[in-house]
């Protein structure tokens, strides 16, 4: 895996610029420590209860599908559209906080970066970017019922990595350019093969949310509603200009 490191908004531009002009598409991951591991939310939060109990993951993945279950259940009164799969209702549960077995990509470079930078951290920040295989790839909600519903196939029994793009049913989906990855262990790290580790210094993080302000890639545009509104005021007053 190459690593680049980058102190500037302009350095991490003419990075992927450059690496455009070897490939025209990537995806890409950001994350506000460069010592987090690529892994779900999921794993993330079985591997925190595996060290509070010392229990096995199969007890905690036993669990997974009855929470989304229920969040189906709860969710449905709140939702404008119903989700017309279970890759839809993953996607759901991923964006309003239930650890998934997805993982969270974006096909817009800056989306990554701000998400990278907003919020302090005693380390530096870090964008994956992801060239990744298109033979893995699930074209949309169509793409994954026939290819995979109807064969009885599930997020929880495939066999391999997948990538996979819902419908917007979720205006931040839409908003952040959101896909999602899913893995047939959710504890696992993603391999690392195909990914480029663009590391952000640490020093350079409020310059850079500064100038992502400008380009209006901000809470309140990736997060329409009173939920961006608010976040947006607060990274204003105490995360750009102080």
């Amino acid at each position: 895996m190459d690593t680049f490191e980058v102190s500037s908004f302009s350095e991490y531009h003419n990075r992927v610029l450059m690496m455009y002009r070897e490939k025209p598409i990537y995806i890409f991951r950001g994350l506000r420590n460069v010592e987090y591991d690529l892994v779900s939310s999921l794993g993330r939060c079985i591997y925190n209860k595996i060290k509070e109990t010392g229990l096995t993951k199969e007890v905690f993945l036993a669990e997974e599908q009855n929470a989304l279950e229920v969040f189906q259940t709860e969710a449905i009164s709140f939702l404008d559209r119903e989700p017309k799969s279970i890759f839809q209702w993953l996607a759901v549960a991923q964006h309003y906080g239930l650890p998934t077995r997805l993982m969270d990509w974006t096909t817009n470079p800056l989306v990554a970066l701000f998400f990278a930078v907003k919020d302090d951290s005693s380390n530096d920040s870090v964008v994956y970017v992801n060239n990744f295989e298109k033979d893995r790839w699930i074209h949309g909600d169509d793409a994954a019922r026939s290819g995979f519903d109807s064969k009885g196939i599930t997020p929880f029994s495939i066999s391999k990595l997948f990538y996979f793009r819902p419908s917007v049913i979720d205006s931040r989906i839409g908003a952040q350019n959101g896909l999602f990855s899913v893995q047939p262990d959710p504890t696992e790290r993603f391999p690392l093969e195909n990914l480029t580790k663009i590391v952000i210094k640490n020093d350079s993080r409020k310059r850079i949310r500064y100038t992502l302000m400008n380009y209006d890639v901000t809470p309140r545009s990736l997060f329409p509603g009173l939920e961006g509104i608010a976040k947006m005021i607060f990274w204003d007053k105490f995360r750009v200009h102080v």
